[in-house]
C-alpha cells in the first residue's frame, strides 16, 4: 500500500511539473488569458443556470429564500457581463505586442501604424466636423427659438455620463438603470 501511495505521488508531481513548464511558456498570451477567461465564464454560467433550473414548490415561507436565490443569479450575471468585457480588453493589450500582431499582412509593421496613425487623424477630422455641424444646427434652433419667443422654454439637454466606470469598446447603455 505505502509503495502505491509513492508511487501516485511521484507520478503526480512529475505531471505537475510538466503542466507548469506549459504554463510559463503560455501564460503571457492572449490565448492562455482568453481560454483562462473563458472557462471562468462558463463556471459562472453554469452555476447560473443551476440555480435557475432548481426545482421549487411555492410556500408562503419560501419568499426570503426565493429572493435570495435571484439575487444570486443576478450576482453571477453581472459577474459574466464584467468577465465579457475584460474578454473584449485582451485584444487591445496585446495588439501592440509584435509577436501576437497579425502577421498575415503583406503591409511591413512600420507602415501599418503609419496607416492607423492617418486613420485616427481622419476620424479626428470627421468628429470636429461633425461637433461644428452640430453647433451651427443648435445655433440656428436657438436663433428660430428667440425670434418665435420660445427662448425661456428651450432648454439644452444635458449632457449624459456613461453608467459604467470603465470602456470596454461596447455600449450597454441604460438598460440596467
Amino acid at each position: 500500500m505505502v509503495i502505491l501511495m509513492q508511487t501516485m505521488h511521484r507520478e503526480g508531481r512529475i505531471r505537475h511539473q510538466a503542466l507548469n513548464q506549459v504554463r510559463f511558456y503560455y501564460e503571457k498570451s492572449p490565448h492562455y488569458e482568453m481560454g483562462y477567461l473563458m472557462g471562468e465564464i462558463i463556471e459562472r454560467y453554469r452555476k447560473m443556470v443551476n440555480h435557475a433550473r432548481r426545482r421549487h414548490t411555492w410556500r408562503s415561507t419560501h419568499v426570503h429564500w426565493l429572493v435570495k436565490r435571484i439575487q444570486t443569479i443576478q450576482h453571477l450575471y453581472f459577474e459574466i457581463v464584467h468577465l465579457c468585457g475584460m474578454m473584449h480588453e485582451i485584444q487591445l493589450k496585446y495588439r501592440s505586442v509584435m509577436e501576437f500582431a497579425d502577421m498575415t499582412s503583406k503591409v511591413p509593421y512600420y507602415k501599418m501604424q503609419e496607416m492607423q496613425h492617418k486613420i485616427r487623424q481622419e476620424l479626428k477630422k470627421k468628429e470636429l466636423e461633425r461637433q461644428k455641424a452640430q453647433k451651427k444646427i443648435l445655433k440656428n434652433r436657438i436663433k428660430a427659438a428667440k425670434k418665435e419667443g420660445y427662448w425661456e422654454k428651450f432648454v439644452l439637454p444635458p449632457k449624459k455620463k456613461g453608467p459604467w466606470p470603465h470602456d470596454y469598446g461596447w455600449d450597454i447603455g441604460e438598460f440596467f438603470w
